[in-house]
């Protein structure tokens, strides 16, 4: 490590500037801050890839927030993202390497029913509270969910199917892709009734992979309360991304609120004690429908 008092000012300055050329974190002695980590699981890469980078601006903004308004004290935050493909054995490897990091102190993710189920586990057994994206059908000590419970929305799913004598109503209970698959056979078959699925089946790429058969299918929605955001255009965006990011900055702002919490009662931070925090926090989660209309996963009116 370099002594930095036989350099100078002149010497600190060339330090900073070749800091700011490299975009590294940088620090110079007697200003390092203490950090604490923050895990995502989520996928970078291949059919979930839109998911993911919906979901990366949005911690990462409000982690950036919390860092500058030094609401967490002596202690800065740093994110670690990992990508899980949207498969579930890869989102359990993904929780068992963040639990191997004594720095990290909670998870945000995974982002779908499947990688949810598998990496809860794993979360679980490390005692490294989550909170993520999908209604686990059966709960798991120290993992919250941004949607409400799987049983209420069953209820609400079955009240739709039960209500509309319309037309032909079939549930999908799994993924878009499958989702997207059924629908396309059925379809081929010569059936022209709705499809409904629930939050893991409103994604852009059900679209993709439907086609023309996409149009009218309806899908459950877990959504902060008070909040319906909107598509990048309002006239024709797609606003499932933005809901996953508006989910997502909830996520980031529940486990920040609860480090701070954490901090300023007995200051150094612990998974245990966030966890504590965390599931104590009330979240104003919800629920709405989206329905495809023009090749858009659009608000039910």
């Amino acid at each position: 490590m370099c002594n930095m008092r036989r350099f100078g000012m002149f010497g600190r300055l060339a330090l900073l500037v070749v800091c700011a050329g490299l975009l590294v974190s940088c620090a110079l002695p007697g200003d390092a801050a203490a950090v604490v980590k923050i895990g995502l699981i989520a996928p970078f890469e291949g059919l979930g890839r839109p998911l993911g980078y919906a979901v990366l601006p949005a911690v990462k903004a409000a982690i950036a927030e919390a860092n500058a308004s030094g609401e967490l004290g002596p202690y800065r935050v740093a994110l670690v993202a990992l990508n899980d493909d949207l498969d579930p054995q890869t989102a359990a490897m993904q929780a068992r390497v963040l639990a191997q990091d004594d720095a990290v102190l909670a998870v945000i993710g995974p982002w779908s029913s499947a990688t949810a189920a598998s990496a809860s586990a794993a979360l679980s057994q490390a005692g490294l509270p989550a909170i993520g994206f999908p209604a686990l059908e059966t709960p798991v000590v120290g993992v919250r969910s941004l949607c409400p419970a799987a049983s209420e929305l069953a209820l609400v799913i079955n009240a739709s199917l039960s209500s509309d004598s319309s037309r032909q109503v079939r549930f999908h209970p799994g993924d878009a892709a499958s989702a997207a698959d059924e629908l396309l056979r059925l379809a081929a078959a010569g059936w022209q009734g709705t499809l409904i699925g629930g939050p893991d089946v409103a994604r852009p790429w059900f679209i993709g992979r439907a086609g023309r058969a996409a149009e009218g299918t309806r899908a459950i929605v877990c959504r902060v309360e008070g909040a319906r955001p909107e598509g990048a255009t309002p006239d024709d965006g797609d606003v499932t991304p933005a809901l996953a990011a508006s989910l997502a900055r909830a996520a980031a702002r529940a486990v920040l609120g609860a480090a701070a919490q954490e901090i300023a009662g007995r200051s150094r931070p612990t998974r245990e004690g966030i966890a504590a925090r965390l599931s104590a926090q009330p979240l104003a989660i919800g629920w709405d429908w989206v329905q495809v209309e023009n090749g858009r996963w659009r608000w039910l009116r």
